[in-house]
C-alpha cells in the first residue's frame, strides 16, 4: 500500500499556507538556498505519483514545462523529474489535461485516493493549494506531512489543518534545519486506537 504525503512549502512560524482570501500558496521572500533546493529534488524524484487540485496544476503546467530550459539548475532539474512524473488532478471541472503525464480524476476523493494507493509505485505527493491539501486533511487521507517552515510570521491566514474534521495526533519523523532558516518538520500520522 503507497503512502500519500501531504507537503507545504511555504508555511510561516505561525502555522499559515495562504492569505485570509485563501488565494493559495504563500510567498514569504526569495529564499537561496543550495541544499533546501536539492532537498526539494530529492522530494520530487522519490515520488511515484504527484498530486493537486485544479487551481495549483493550471500554476504548474504554466511554470514546469517551460522550466525545462531553465538557467536554474534545481529549477530544471524539478521541471526533468515532473516531465516525466505521473501526476493527477482532482477535479470535477477541468475539461482535460494537457500537460503530459496528467490524468484527471474526477471521482470521489476518497475512493481516488484508495485507488492511487493500490497501484503499484513510490510515495504519493499531495503538492500546492491550500484548498486541496485542507481536503486531504478534512477526509484524512494522508499519512504523513511534510511542512517547510518559513522564517516569517504571518499573524493572520489560511492554515492546511484548519479543516480538520476531528484532532489528529502525529509523531515527529524528522526535523531538518537549513541554513536559509527554513525548517523541514516531517510528522506521521499516528494510527487511531
Amino acid at each position: 500500500m503507497r503512502t500519500l504525503i501531504v507537503q507545504q512549502f511555504g508555511v510561516s512560524l505561525d502555522g499559515f499556507s495562504a492569505t485570509e482570501d485563501n488565494d493559495g500558496w504563500r510567498r514569504w521572500g526569495e529564499i537561496t538556498d543550495p541544499e533546501l533546493d536539492a532537498r526539494i529534488v530529492d522530494n520530487v524524484r522519490r515520488a511515484g505519483t504527484h498530486i493537486m487540485g485544479r487551481q495549483t496544476y493550471h500554476g504548474h503546467e504554466g511554470h514546469w514545462p517551460k522550466a525545462l530550459d531553465s538557467p536554474d539548475p534545481s529549477e530544471r532539474a524539478i521541471a526533468e523529474l515532473l516531465d516525466r512524473a505521473s501526476k493527477v488532478v482532482f477535479s470535477r471541472s477541468l475539461p482535460e489535461a494537457t500537460w503530459a503525464g496528467t490524468s484527471v480524476a474526477r471521482g470521489d476523493t476518497a475512493e481516488e485516493i484508495a485507488r492511487l494507493r493500490s497501484e503499484p509505485g513510490g510515495e504519493i505527493l499531495a503538492v500546492g493549494g491550500v484548498v486541496f491539501l485542507r481536503s486531504l486533511v478534512r477526509l484524512g487521507l494522508f499519512d504523513s506531512v511534510r511542512l517547510y517552515v518559513q522564517p516569517y510570521v504571518a499573524g493572520t491566514g489560511v492554515s492546511i489543518f484548519g479543516a480538520a474534521a476531528e484532532p489528529v495526533s502525529l509523531r515527529l519523523a524528522s526535523c531538518r534545519a537549513f541554513t536559509s532558516g527554513v525548517l523541514e518538520l516531517v510528522y506521521d500520522k499516528v494510527p487511531a486506537g
